[in-house]
């Protein structure tokens, strides 16, 4: 214990010199397979020693990050040592155990980063890299920054002779007037809260309908902001590539349904596809149906402990906020301490799911509402998932990425996917799944990458998927979803026009009818100028090099944090004798495991 504690005391030196700014968790779960007669697994007590196999026992694990300063504290008196982390919601003292385990990153925070680039611009200043930094902010989720940056260039009332920022200006200062001003027509919101009787609120262009057994409680202000600030996001990325998204006529409608089974009765009558957050958007309605509970099963059973802990008198509001020890009576520290970890875990688990659900759906409506998208039309699968993918945040746990980076730092517009940069780069190797072409390697290989291109174009992969089932066809499903943000990022970086013309052409075809492939295909043609002299085809080698130009420049797309070494060997300070993944004090990745055991684990 003495040796432990030491080293908690001279990572404090280190931690006065450098901010530690990112704090990741890990809880494990462990449960043992039904057995005959059994119809769900049996959760395993943290220690519990067991005859059984490891193919018998099922490991599940939840992670999150949250941002805020870290301190190492030191009573003088007591040699005593606790690990603290301030953030939004209040104060933690950190807890690592056999299940609980925390690690601070040392990476600088987005806006530390901002601060350095603008310094740097302060001393070269052009307005190509002006505008590199606009563009950065709105990847980084940093609008006020961005917003502050565009009126100063619009406040200087002469034009930058750059075009695509004076363009840019221009959209902005239009943009940002209309999203000053409020929506009061409410039609379809009157009309929705008739059918369903839920309790309403709303801001400025939203309506938020709900069930819950309190009015306003605070998942429905947290969803009101993020979808605020969603659209917001998504209007000045269009206007920063030069086009004006009009407004919507009224208020958008969203729904929130306080349990998971009416969520899931509600999402059956609308189709039983893969969810791809814990909400849906009804196209022909124009609503979007939130959970107020995070779907996935790691977190459904993360959720129920908890549940079960709150119910025996913790409260989350006051764990996060650190109440000192004198308000939880009858609770050792260590109790303390272990349970507000898990509350911010908690927090954190849900606060995630929320911008996810909001970025993808949220993004999906507003191309509605907008007329991008016409609602009568059914669209290729690519094309809906792939645009709303390009401005989502999605919510761990990412296949394929180390377990640091299971989850997102950071949010943001337009930048490249923390789930799907690192799968594509994985099937572009090789992996995932051996019966599927592979993206091209060589200038010479360009009749596999028309193929590819083809696939993605007439949903192949989507329906393979559909065509096999939730099992079977689960590795499809990840390709087909991987492959349609891929193409879309594509387009929004380097062919924006086209894919508004995309819009156009597919706005044209008949109603309520599903396209063929033949058909799919001739309307990216027309839209990307690659189609023949039919207009109903190909042309073979404008599409080849279009497939070419594609995955070429996907090969230049980093995954997200490749600049600050984010999942490298970065620089790491365990909090509590190891790091989740079996991270050494050193911060260097190891195997499974890893977690200290013995007596004094995380006290303070």
């Amino acid at each position: 214990m003495r040796r432990y504690l030491l080293a908690l005391t001279l990572l404090a030196s280190n931690v006065a010199a450098a901010r530690a700014d990112y704090l990741f968790m890990q809880y494990t779960m462990k449960f043992r397979k039904p057995q005959q007669g059994q119809t769900a697994p049996t959760p395993l007590a943290p220690g519990t020693q067991t005859p059984d196999t490891e193919e018998n026992i099922i490991t599940l694990y939840v992670n999150a990050v949250v941002e805020g300063d870290f301190k190492v504290l030191q009573n003088p008196l007591t040699a005593r040592v606790k690990a603290t982390f301030k953030h939004r919601d209040g104060l933690t003292n950190l807890y690592n155990d056999d299940q609980v385990a925390t690690a601070v990153k040392k990476y600088p925070s987005v806006r530390a980063r901002f601060q350095a680039k603008l310094e740097s611009l302060g001393k070269n200043r052009t307005n190509e890299k002006i505008y590199d930094l606009a563009e950065w902010c709105l990847n980084y989720g940093l609008l006020d920054e961005f917003s502050k940056m565009m009126d100063d260039l619009a406040k200087a009332g002469k034009p930058t002779g750059l075009d695509k920022l004076d363009r840019a200006v221009e959209c902005y200062t239009k943009v940002k007037a209309e999203l000053a001003k409020r929506i009061d027509r409410e039609d379809a919101s009157t009309v929705w809260r008739g059918k369903l009787g839920f309790r309403m609120s709303q801001s400025d262009h939203y309506s938020i309908l709900y069930n819950a057994q309190l009015a306003d409680p605070p998942e429905v202000d947290r969803r009101l902001k993020l979808l605020e600030e969603n659209m917001k996001g998504v209007y000045y990325w269009f206007a920063f590539r030069g086009f004006v998204l009009p407004m919507p006529e009224q208020k958008l409608v969203t729904v929130l349904l306080d349990q998971p089974d009416q969520f899931k009765v509600q999402r059956a009558l609308i189709e039983d596809e893969a969810l791809v957050t814990d909400g849906f958007f009804s196209t022909r309605d124009g609503v979007v149906v939130f959970s107020a509970q995070r779907l996935d099963d790691a977190s459904v059973l993360f959720g129920r402990q908890m549940q079960g802990a709150y119910s025996q008198g913790w409260d989350r509001a006051t764990l996060l906020k650190g109440t000192a020890a004198s308000k939880l009576a009858g609770k050792s520290v260590d109790e303390q301490y272990r349970m507000q970890t898990l509350a911010l875990l908690d927090a954190a688990l849900e606060q995630e799911g929320e911008r996810a659900a909001v970025s993808h759906e949220g993004t999906r409506q507003i191309f509605v509402a907008c007329g991008l998208q016409k609602p009568t039309v059914i669209m290729p699968d690519y094309l809906q998932f792939g645009m709303a993918s390009v401005f989502d945040t999605p919510k761990g746990p990412y296949p394929f990425a180390p377990v640091e980076v299971r989850v997102p730092y950071w949010h943001g517009w337009g930048a490249p996917s923390w789930e799907y940069t690192r799968i594509f780069k994985t099937i572009e190797q090789g992996g995932l799944m051996h019966d599927l072409p592979t993206p091209v390697r060589s200038a010479t290989d360009i009749t596999q990458a028309s193929q590819i291109l083809r696939n993605v174009i007439t949903d192949a992969d989507f329906s393979r998927a559909r065509d096999l089932g939730p099992r079977a066809g689960a590795r499809h499903l990840i390709v087909a979803r991987t492959y349609a943000w891929g193409l879309c990022y594509y387009l929004c970086k380097a062919r924006l026009s086209g894919v508004m013309k995309l819009y156009e052409e597919l706005g044209k075809q008949p109603r309520d009818l599903e396209l063929e492939p033949n058909e799919l295909l001739a309307c990216f043609c027309r839209a990307f100028d690659l189609a023949d002299t039919t207009g109903l085809r190909p042309d073979p080698v404008k599409f080849e090099t279009f497939a070419k130009d594609w995955l070429g420049f996907m090969r230049t797309i980093n995954t997200p944090g490749t600049d600050i070494k984010l999942g490298l060997e970065g620089p790491s300070i365990p909090v509590g004798g190891g790091a989740p993944g079996g991270n050494d004090p050193a911060g260097k990745s190891g195997g499974g495991g890893g977690q200290p055991k013995g007596k004094g684990k995380g006290k303070g």
